[in-house]
């Protein structure tokens, strides 16, 4: 055998190690991007974007996506390259209203390109979210108690409000729950519908959703337990479950889900806290593994998110573990859409921290990466 052959076959025995799956040389997982809604000041600007490395964990250096003020909390259009966000200001075009502002995403660079603004509908817009089909986006007025439809056009633009809902009502906390208070909005996974949380009142109010109109007609609610303050609601990958955190109770409600009727089913609610824990806190975001095996809860106060193993079959939550933030009031936090990671914006700390998640058992591991977003408070994964 030459020198020449063996030299050939040198050079094939290398590519076949470059190219096969587990060796050194296999292709590196492409980053997971996710952007950040912040109270706007001396230490934010607006909306910045991070990329997380899914091999390690690690979060790369905040970067300035937008300059915008108080983009408080943010949503994605479900198929296009598009960002809305809900802006906390006293007052749009004249009127005693906050906005919700349309942007472009420019895959490459991350940044972002104002599309435009238009009325909330109601003062202090705490929530926004797109519905599945991604003709419409939902807008929940905390300040206002109210919530608003804004059709989305054919460039990712807002066009004028189409819908619009006071909420009324009152619960038993005087300080707190003395009006309504629209916390959220979020569409049902078959787009047909969509659940409002009102603290102020402790419903979580069902709508009828046309999201082609742009329109949401209210046909029934769901009451839970006085002074629950409902805030945020996940639902099951199912479909069947929705879980509701209540602010105020520091507690995860599961309920049933019936898609056909429209229909919530309240069932037993579990504390956010450890029984020995007695200063006060409030609950944040709540969200689902992608598995459905389990569910986390924020708590402000304790500075901790909660762990729960849910069981299907009889739609019970366990609770099985608090971690540390690393940080203060968890605001919100999200899980990357593989669900390996979830990533935790402690507002008052100005801080996100990165945790590994235990397929087997739900549990959080810190990774050691913490990076600084001024008073950080929603998360949004980019899904691949």
């Amino acid at each position: 055998m030459n020198m020449r052959t063996l030299l050939t076959m040198a050079v094939a025995l290398l590519m076949q190690a470059v190219l096969m799956p587990g060796t050194v040389a296999s292709a590196k997982e492409p980053l997971m991007r996710f952007y950040v809604g912040t109270y706007t000041g001396p230490s934010s600007q607006g909306i910045y974007f991070v990329d997380l490395d899914p091999e390690t964990g690690k979060l790369s250096e905040p970067v300035l996506a937008a300059e915008t003020k108080n983009p408080s909390f943010l949503a994605l259009h479900p198929t296009q390259p598009y960002l809305y966000a809900a802006l906390e200001i006293g007052e749009f075009e004249g009127q005693k209203t906050g906005a919700v502002e349309a942007f472009k995403i420019d895959p490459a660079s991350g940044k972002l390109t104002a599309l435009n603004g238009q009325s909330s509908t109601g003062p202090g817009p705490c929530y926004v979210s797109v519905d599945p089909s991604g003709q419409s986006v939902m807008v929940a007025n905390y300040g206002g108690g109210s919530v608003g439809v804004l059709p989305v056009g054919d460039d990712g633009s807002l066009k004028a409000p189409s819908a619009h809902d006071q909420h009324t009502g009152s619960g038993p906390n005087p300080k707190r729950q003395q009006r309504a208070f629209a916390h959220s909005i979020v569409a049902d996974p078959s787009g047909k519908f969509a659940l409002s949380c009102d603290l102020g009142t402790d419903e979580v109010i069902i709508y009828k959703l046309d999201a082609k109109a742009g329109t949401i007609a209210r046909i029934g609610e769901a009451k839970l337990a006085p002074g629950t303050g409902p805030r945020h609601i996940a639902f099951h990958p199912s479909g069947k479950f929705v879980f509701v955190n209540g602010e105020m109770a520091n507690t995860v409600t599961p309920l049933t889900w019936d898609a056909a009727t429209g229909t919530l089913t309240a069932l037993t609610p579990v504390s956010t806290l450890p029984a020995d824990f007695t200063t006060p806190s409030t609950t944040a975001e709540i969200a689902v593994h992608p598995n459905g095996k389990f569910v986390y809860c924020s708590n402000r106060g304790h500075d901790s998110i909660a762990v729960f193993a849910f069981d299907s079959a009889n739609g019970t939550l366990t609770p099985i573990d608090h971690t540390s933030t690393q940080g203060q009031s968890p605001r919100h936090f999200a899980l990357d859409p593989t669900g390996r990671y979830l990533i935790a914006a402690n507002q008052k700390s100005d801080s996100l921290v990165s945790f590994k998640i235990d397929p087997k058992t739900g549990k959080l591991t810190p990774v050691g990466s913490t990076v600084k977003v001024g008073q950080a408070c929603c998360v949004r994964f980019v899904k691949s």
